[in-house]
Formats: structure tokens, C-alpha cells, sequence
């Protein structure tokens, strides 16, 4: 049996994260992953990098659509999806590519199979050619990812009920597509089919898309949704789904008839992908469908640490690197630096695209700085539309949040992630000269109104 410093179970942004990081630090690492292709987890497989790929397809059709309006003549042909999701492999392609040459050369060894405990620290690895190996860790990270959560009544079949990674895949444009789950990733599935030409609906249990968020800038995003073709109804229900001919026959609660439908996108959040990790022979408890962690993101087998998914929470990748850096500086320092999440960047790539960080709330101390259409000079210019812009300071003037919705607002974002994470005050924001004209320069605008 090999023995290691450090075993990593899983290969997303959390686990290579981790692992390459204690390498650097000088432990003998080895990281377990399904697959050799799927290195990368679900973002770069089924996740936000071939998403992104397709809306920045669906950006790039609509800009054709509307070129009149700069003066241009530009044909826009009927969209083929099978050519788009062509596209997009050929760059998902490109980024297997370079993890893969990164892996390679990082130093930790990898094997390739499901990994499972067979105690606190054996770790049965069963690979695709049906060999076993088993292989001992001093110390181990779960980083297992996440797995889409789907309706009792409804499993998906990758036909006519389909989740996110079954979208991805999909050659066939639907007439008309219902989401069911007006989070991120239905938004922005919405934005995609939309602009392709399906007539889109999306349902969403909560009050408001984009749920948890501020309901001005959720607003905002459901009144430019309508505004482009797509049904927003909010507070809906589903009650069930029938399959009739190649279609779905929907009932929605308190309706008085099913509506018809080609294609459903069950895109209701994710769950913990644990399932086979048989965790109970390590010590570690579940709670809430997630691993328990303490501050240090250590599972209650001191030995066993968690990041990523696998702890519920903001399910982000970019989330999940910065775990698994938390992770590893703990196992090499002995638990010295805790979690801190109070700047995490909450990004929606849909049109319009939408964007928060830390406190986004008034009250307890908090006052909401917005200014209405603030955001107009840059927009103006592009004939594209005003957006929304807020920010959330403390009684000492000091960032606590912000909220932004349109052109850019993934990544303006950032200079707000870093006002909140190193506690400026709206006097510094204020302060700081921004370039004219850009998406970002009434930042200092906005901030003055709080002084």
C-alpha cells in the first residue's frame, strides 16, 4: 500500500487547488479523480466555462441581430446548435488541454477510478479497467463536487427533462422551453435559448429570481427578461409532469390546466456529491446533505479536511479554489487561517448580466447608497441599457457590499470584492480616479452620495 502526506478525492478547482498548493509545500500528494478527461470538475466540464462558451455565442448573434442600429448591414442566419456546441468543444478542448499539461507537471501523482474510505485513513480507489488500489493518507481532502438535484416526480432523461450538463449537450432547439429554477444557471440557460430563437418561460417557487439577492437588481432582471420574450412568473409551483409524445404536459399549482412544453431544464441548485464516499467509515458527519466543517474547513476527523461543493454553501468555483487554498494552508500550519467569506463574488452571466458581494441588505447599521440611473454615460454610448448600482457601507463609512446589474457587471465587480474584503471607505472609493468613459466610473459618483 503506497502511503501519502496528503490524498485528495476529487479533481475540480478544490482539490487541484489543495493539492498542488501542498506539493508546493513539500508533501507527497496524490489526487483521485473519475476520469482523466474530466480533470477540472463541473465547471470546466458542464459547468460555467462551456456556459460561458454559449453566451458569448448568444452575445455575439445578438449583437448581428441589432447591427442596424450602429449603422450596419449584417446577416444573421437561423442558429444551428449543433455547430455551436461545436464551437464550444473545440475551446473546452483547448482548457482539458492545459490542465491536463498542469497536472502532469505539478508533482502529485494521479490515479484515476472512484475513490471510497475503507477507514479514517485507507482510500479504495475501484478504476475503469476494474482493478482496485488502495492507497493510505495521513491527511485527506474531500473535494467530490456537486451533482444537480432533480424533481421526485420528474428524473431527468436527458430528452425532454434535462439538467444543466444534459443542456450542454443538446443539438435540438426547442419551440418552447420552460426552466424550472430562476437561480444563475436557469438565467442564464435562459438568456442562451432565448437569443437562439426558443420561446422561454421560467418558473421559480421563491418571490424573486435570482433568489437571496437584491430585489431591486432582481427586478431589474426580470423586467429586461420580459421586456426581451422570456415569461418570468415567480412564487409558481410545480406539481407534476407527464411525458406525452416527446413532450411535457406541465401542471403548475392552482392552474386549471397543463401547459405544453418541448424540452424542461430542471435547474433547482445542486446537491453534494457524496454518495460513495462512504464517509461514515472515516468519522465524518454529514450535515445538511453536506460535509461538516469548522472554520478551518476540517471535518470532524481532525484528519480529514473538506472544500469545493462538497461543503455546501456558495457552490462557486471560484469559491472552491479559494477553499481549497484555506485547506491546504491548514494542513501544512496546523489550522492557522479561517474561512472568510464575507466577499465572495455572486456573478450571473445572463443579459442583462448581474453581480453582488458581501453585505447587500439595509439595516443593523448598514445604509443602501443608490443613485437611479447613474450608470448611463458608457451605455449611452453603446446604445446598451442603463444599469443598476448600489452599494452598502457600514455607520463608519466602510464597504460592506455592493450590487450591480448590466454591461460588465461580472467584472466590475471585483473592485467591490476588494472595497469589502479590505474594509475602504467610501472617502478612498470616492478618491480613486476611474477612466472615462467605462462601465465603472460611477463608482466614485455613487460613493460620494454616501459622504
Amino acid at each position: 500500500m503506497e502511503k501519502f502526506d496528503v490524498v485528495v478525492i476529487g479533481g475540480g478547482p478544490g482539490g487541484l487547488d489543495s493539492g498542488f498548493r501542498l506539493v508546493k509545500a513539500g508533501k507527497k500528494v496524490c489526487i483521485i479523480n473519475d476520469k482523466k478527461e474530466r480533470l477540472g470538475g463541473v465547471c470546466l466540464n458542464a459547468g460555467c466555462m462551456p456556459t460561458k462558451s454559449y453566451l458569448k455565442a448568444a452575445s455575439v448573434y445578438r449583437s448581428a441581430k441589432k447591427a442596424d442600429i450602429y449603422g450596419l448591414s449584417v446577416s444573421a442566419e437561423k442558429v444551428d446548435l449543433a455547430k455551436v456546441k461545436e464551437s464550444v468543444a473545440s475551446g473546452i478542448a483547448k482548457l482539458r488541454m492545459g490542465i491536463g499539461m498542469m497536472s502532469e507537471n505539478s508533482g502529485a501523482k494521479f490515479i484515476f477510478g472512484k475513490g471510497e474510505f475503507q477507514s479514517a485513513n485507507e482510500i479504495l480507489v475501484k478504476k475503469a479497467d476494474g482493478t482496485t488500489e488502495v492507497i493510505y493518507g495521513d491527511k485527506i481532502v474531500v473535494a467530490t463536487g456537486s451533482v444537480s438535484r432533480e424533481l421526485s416526480f420528474a428524473p431527468f432523461d436527458g430528452e425532454v427533462i434535462m439538467n444543466s450538463d444534459m443542456m450542454l449537450e443538446n443539438e435540438k432547439l426547442p419551440e418552447k422551453l420552460l426552466i424550472i429554477g430562476g437561480g444563475a444557471i436557469g438565467c442564464e440557460f435562459a438568456t442562451v435559448y432565448n437569443t437562439f430563437g426558443s420561446e422561454v418561460k421560467i418558473v421559480e417557487a421563491l418571490e424573486q429570481l435570482i433568489p437571496n439577492d437584491d430585489s431591486d437588481a432582481s427586478a431589474m432582471l426580470k423586467e429586461r427578461f420580459e421586456a426581451q420574450g422570456i415569461e418570468v412568473a415567480t412564487g409558481v409551483v410545480v406539481e407534476d409532469i407527464e411525458k406525452v409524445g416527446g413532450k411535457a404536459l406541465v401542471q403548475f399549482k392552482g392552474a386549471d390546466k397543463k401547459e405544453e412544453y418541448d424540452m424542461i431544464l430542471v435547474s433547482i441548485g445542486r446537491k453534494a456529491n457524496l454518495e460513495s464516499l462512504n464517509l461514515d467509515k472515516a468519522g465524518v458527519e454529514i450535515e445538511n446533505g453536506a460535509v461538516k466543517v469548522n472554520e478551518y474547513l476540517q471535518s470532524t476527523n481532525e484528519n480529514i479536511y473538506a472544500a469545493g461543493d462538497s461543503i455546501g454553501g456558495y457552490m462557486f468555483a471560484h469559491s472552491a479554489a479559494y477553499e481549497g487554498e484555506v485547506v491546504a494552508t491548514n494542513i501544512v500550519t496546523g489550522n492557522t487561517l479561517e474561512l472568510d467569506e464575507r466577499a465572495v463574488p455572486r456573478v450571473v452571466f445572463s443579459n442583462p448580466e448581474m453581480a453582488s458581494t458581501g453585505v447587500i441588505k439595509a439595516g443593523n447599521g448598514v445604509k443602501e447608497l443608490y443613485v437611479p440611473g447613474l450608470m448611463k454615460g458608457r451605455p449611452i454610448t453603446d446604445k446598451t441599457e442603463i444599469g443598476l448600482m448600489k452599494l452598502f457601507v457600514s455607520k463608519e463609512n466602510i464597504v460592506v457590499g455592493g450590487v450591480l446589474v448590466g454591461e460588465s457587471s461580472t467584472e466590475i465587480i471585483h473592485e467591490l470584492v476588494m472595497a469589502v474584503q479590505n474594509k475602504l471607505t467610501v472617502l478612498q472609493l470616492k478618491q480613486t480616479m476611474h477612466a472615462h468613459p467605462t462601465y465603472a466610473e460611477p463608482i466614485p459618483h455613487l460613493a460620494m452620495s454616501g459622504l
